[in-house]
């Protein structure tokens, strides 16, 4: 069946999705009673971000998740199709405005406004921006539920404006050159600029880049989208070190280091049998930065010894961070650094686990099958393999992966889409922008299964987290 929703005439469906959306709700109700936390609402002004605390509780983000999924797919039964179309078509417009609330520190000058708010004309002084012009971008943002529009032209912070805050004073981020407005703060906005800005200008050339000429049919990370919207051959990771794109580099370094808040380091000692290992077994972080997953695998299961490797100059920095969050491991040589190239053969030694945290999906199949052959020359047949990246589903049922322990997930009651449709659009935006990008891309289980098997490795199991949207999937492999 390629479908949740065929069996349903239209109002049968609207019934089914309103339904899921009141039961949804008495389940929130249900498991914050008598907790003590909230579920506010966008629309209520203020200068901080509210407490968040009630949607970290499972049972509310599964209700959550549900009324996403249903309330969108509601959208798409009742707006005439025309218009959603339009609205789909013109959503660009809401990522420049996003960028132009960053890049004009509306958040950070509103925020001891408080509910209040402030008039556009003092918004806009700080960054001499035209008034007129600002006022408009802050009523789409509002009108989309980011920020509120109190009285006319008067505009505050809400929940959803307040993730763009970094906590700096706005006359410090004025006064200071545009590559700092991040250092010493939070760097979420960090993130959100890069996709806008690298992503998005890249994203425009995608259409000429996916038909077919050469490099629609390349399968390189140079001559994707984003090398010809930048007209550059380098590919991206170099680019981005080039001298002139320094403030993108202290952006793009400050958004994944501490911007991303959709998945905690700590997640990484989920889903997999760390304490079955004994004293010394051996893991190594292949491509693993500053090593701050293997930092929380360290903190977590100290008779572990920890190889990161990466990048020379990354893995200086690693070293830093390190001397400060667990210096002991360094000295004793539980963990340690090694400059090396995942595309090139592996030291010998005897690896317990490589562990490959968000890498297969930077790169095209050919670059990862290079990557997963000299890990499997370098395995014995106790290693284990753990692939922790955006495994994302069909839109459609599928069983070819019943055989794989985790693979196949219960499928969500009638009418929703098989993957929650927009619960989990996040994973099928990463999945183009790492095809923009870099030519990588977010696979489903059966293309990891088939990459894997191509390298001799076999996937025998999958998990999800706890959410549709947000957590990053690991999948196991052994040696075949």
């Amino acid at each position: 069946m390629g479908s949740n929703i065929k069996d349903l005439d239209p109002l049968s469906e609207i019934k089914a999705l309103a339904e899921i959306i009141t039961s949804s709700i008495a389940d929130i109700e249900t498991s914050l009673k008598d907790t003590g936390r909230t579920y506010p609402s966008p629309h209520i002004a203020h200068s901080r971000p509210e407490s968040e605390s009630g949607r970290n509780i499972l049972e509310v983000q599964i209700a959550g998740a549900k009324i996403v999924a249903a309330a969108s797919q509601l959208i798409a039964t009742v707006r005439p199709p025309p218009l959603t179309m339009i609205a789909n078509a013109l959503q660009y417009h809401l990522s420049t405005a996003i960028r132009i609330a960053i890049v004009t520190h509306t958040v950070e000058i509103l925020r001891d406004a408080g509910p209040k708010g402030k008039h556009v004309q003092e918004i806009a002084k700080p960054t001499n921006v035209d008034p007129t012009k600002l006022a408009r971008v802050l009523r789409l943002l509002a009108t989309n539920h980011i920020f509120v529009e109190v009285s006319p032209d008067v505009f505050a912070n809400n929940r959803l404006s307040s993730v763009l805050d970094t906590g700096k004073n706005w006359e410090i981020i004025v006064n200071q050159p545009a590559d700092q407005k991040y250092e010493g703060g939070i760097a979420f906005a960090a993130l959100l600029e890069h996709f806008i800005d690298e992503g998005f200008k890249s994203s425009s050339a995608l259409v000429e880049t996916i038909l077919p000429s050469e490099d629609g049919l390349s399968k390189t990370p140079y001559k994707t989208a984003f090398n010809r919207a930048f007209k550059t051959d380098s590919p991206f990771f170099d680019w981005v070190e080039h001298k002139e794109q320094k403030l993108r580099l202290t952006r793009f370094a400050a958004g994944f280091a501490g911007g991303s808040t959709v998945a905690a380091s700590d997640t990484i000692l989920d889903g997999f049998a760390w304490t079955s290992y004994p004293e010394g077994s051996i893991v190594v972080d292949v491509g693993g930065g500053v090593g701050s997953q293997s930092l929380a695998i360290a903190k977590a299961h100290p008779q572990l010894s920890l190889i990161v490797q990466d990048r020379a100059p990354v893995t200086l920095e690693g070293i830093k961070l390190w001397k400060q969050e667990l210096p002991g491991h360094l000295e004793s040589g539980r963990a340690l650094f090694e400059s090396h190239d995942f595309f090139d053969r592996q030291p010998p030694r005897k690896v317990s686990v490589f562990l490959l945290r968000m890498i297969l999906h930077d790169w095209p199949t050919e670059d990862c099958v290079k990557i997963l052959k000299h890990l499997r020359a370098a395995a014995d047949n106790s290693t284990r393999l753990l692939i922790v990246d955006n495994i994302i589903s069909y839109a459609c049922h599928e069983t070819q992966t019943k055989d794989i322990c985790g693979a196949l997930r219960l499928p969500p009651q009638k009418p929703l889409l098989p993957n929650l449709g927009q619960t989990s659009v996040l994973k099928y935006y990463a999945d183009l922008n790492m095809m923009t990008l870099l030519d990588g891309q977010e696979r489903t289980v059966l293309q990891l299964n088939e990459l894997l098997e191509r390298c001799s490795w076999k996937l025998i199991e999958v998990s999800y987290g706890d959410s549709f949207s947000v957590s990053q999937s690991k999948a196991i492999a052994v040696p075949m």
